[in-house]
């Protein structure tokens, strides 16, 4: 932005100075081409000029001779007194001679000459047979195609012109050039065909301001030029100065390439730097935070190194350590959720309910009184295999049949109890998912808190349901009663210890919620709600892998 400011600036004092040499030049050439004008015009009506025109043959041969001197001198004296006329003379027809500075001819001009040199027009220039003149007729009215009397014809020099042109310029490859009226003529320092047939292609849109002032641009061969013209209204012709784009802003093109190599350089600077930052430091920093990503998905195994012996080196080993002391950590965690789960397995296990077992033995009393033998045969081998499961302490995981076999023998035990207040249903396992290893007392636990919770107080119609459900990427196995002891609060408190990180009373339902996420993951575990039966329902989620 400075340096195209900077290039406008110069621009516009560039074009304020050649205005400026147009102006000067206008006006000293006006002054001169009044300074001609006025001699001529006082020639017309000298004493010696309208004497030789009109009354020669009168005059006697001595007064006659020394007009032709006088005049002579009168004519020198026009053509020294400004560097712009090259000769200066006299078309008198009475005589039949033409009287120059410094001679005379025998001959008159022809008419035509004489025709096109006295005819009057807006600009005292008259352009003929490929010279310029200044001339004035006496009479100066026209009379049909009668001739003047006499014609002052002031030659000016095309050469002298043309050196004053090319002394305006001063910059190499420009020039000025000199226009008459409608471009009947045009005089230029510098001989360029091109650029003079350009430019007269363009002088007939050249717009002009108040002060007579313009300015514009040709292309010539590849180059630009810049254009400011004048005009001179006085005299009735334009001067126009020209320079090549290129020199006027010859230091600014420089400037201007300077900068673009020091942009080029910063630029490669910059690129260099980015990506010695991007190779240092960025690179080694996107790859620690893809481990802590891994690391946050729980991939400890992830383990980082660094070539260089800088910071990150150091950042990297320490990475490495606290993964492996976080995996120590888990681990040891892990194991000590492990064997806490176990204990409390190993507890339930261990308790023996005694109101379950008094009313086990309660029941075979009864039987034994009644002499019902196949049901105390019944009652005990179911007994037999529940305590038998209870006891077997050498396996953490059973599969899932045989969880649902050793609830059925404790369904089966309360059902002699219980006899015909209770129904209970069962779904079928779907045949993929028999062999699902599932932690112990996984089933077992929630049946009896039904039976303990919701269907124990029940007198009549008790239902007890479970249902094994396959779904795309999960089972489900619901079991739901029609107990009317459950209130909303209590189901609002049992789902709160289910949330909770930290239990301190750890009961058959919780451990069971515990063990499972502990085994399968979080999305694994307990959810319990009402019940359509209106006790409660709790649907237990086990997610299953691909591929079985």
């Amino acid at each position: 932005m400075i340096n195209q400011s900077a290039a406008r600036n110069m621009r516009s004092e560039i074009m304020s100075s050649m205005e400026s040499n147009i102006d000067f030049y206008l006006r000293s050439f006006e002054s001169e081409m009044n300074r001609i004008e006025t001699l001529k015009r006082e020639y017309l009506f000298d004493d010696d000029f309208q004497k030789i025109s009109n009354m020669s043959h009168l005059m006697p041969v001595h007064e006659r001779t020394t007009a032709f001197l006088r005049i002579e001198k009168k004519l020198e004296l026009l053509k020294n007194s400004n560097l712009y006329v090259k000769e200066a003379s006299v078309n008198i027809p009475l005589i039949g001679k033409i009287l120059y500075s410094n001679r005379y001819d025998e001959h008159v001009m022809p008419p035509e000459t004489v025709r096109a040199l006295s005819h009057n027009n807006e600009s005292p220039f008259i352009y003929w047979d490929e010279r310029l003149y200044i001339s004035g007729a006496y009479p100066e009215s026209n009379y049909g195609d009668r001739l003047p009397v006499f014609l002052i014809a002031v030659e000016l020099s095309k050469e002298q012109i043309k050196d004053s042109l090319s002394s305006i310029t001063g910059v190499a490859g420009g020039g000025a050039l000199l226009l008459g009226h409608d471009n009947s003529w045009m005089l230029n320092g510098e001989s360029q065909p091109e650029l003079m047939k350009a430019i007269s292609t363009e002088t007939p849109s050249f717009v002009f301001d108040n002060h007579g002032r313009g300015q514009g641009r040709v292309k010539v061969g590849g180059t630009s030029y810049v254009l400011t013209y004048g005009k001179s209204s006085e005299l009735d012709v334009s001067l126009l100065l020209y320079y090549p784009e290129s020199q006027l802003l010859q230091p600014l093109t420089q400037y201007t390439v300077w900068m673009w190599l020091l942009s080029l350089f910063s630029i490669t600077v910059i690129i260099g730097f980015s990506y010695w930052i991007f190779r240092n430091i960025h690179r080694p920093l996107r790859h620690l935070v893809r481990a802590l990503r891994r690391v946050e998905k729980g991939d400890l195994g992830v383990q980082v190194r660094h070539p260089n012996r800088d910071e990150f080196n150091y950042v990297y080993q320490q990475f490495n350590a606290m993964v492996d002391r976080l995996s120590i950590l888990i681990h040891e965690v892990y194991e000590g959720q492990i064997r806490n789960q176990r204990a409390e397995l190993k507890q339930l296990q261990s308790q023996i309910n005694p109101h379950f077992l008094y009313n086990s033995f309660y029941a075979l009393y009864r039987l034994a009184k009644a002499e019902d033998m196949d049901k105390v045969a019944k009652i005990t081998q179911h007994l037999s295999k529940y305590y038998h499961f209870l006891t077997r302490t050498g396996m953490d995981e059973v599969p899932l049949e045989v969880e649902m076999m050793h609830a059925k023998s404790y369904v089966e035990i309360q059902m002699v109890r219980f006899g015909d207040l209770v129904k209970v249903s069962w779904s079928e396992i779907p045949g993929m998912c028999r062999d699902i290893l599932v932690p112990r007392m996984t089933l077992q636990p929630l049946i009896e808190n039904a039976f303990q919770y919701g269907l124990e107080e029940l007198r009549s119609d008790a239902q007890l349901k479970i249902d094994f459900t396959r779904h795309a990427d999960w089972l489900s196995i619901t079991i739901e009663d029609n107990g009317d002891r459950l209130s909303d609060q209590k189901l609002q408190e049992l789902n709160g210890l289910m949330m909770a990180k930290q239990v301190t009373e750890t009961t058959g339902v919780i451990n069971v919620h515990s063990r499972l996420r502990l085994k399968f993951g979080s999305t694994a575990g307990l959810r319990l709600s009402r019940s359509g039966m209106g006790g409660m329902k709790v649907e237990l989620i086990i997610p299953l892998q691909k591929e079985g």
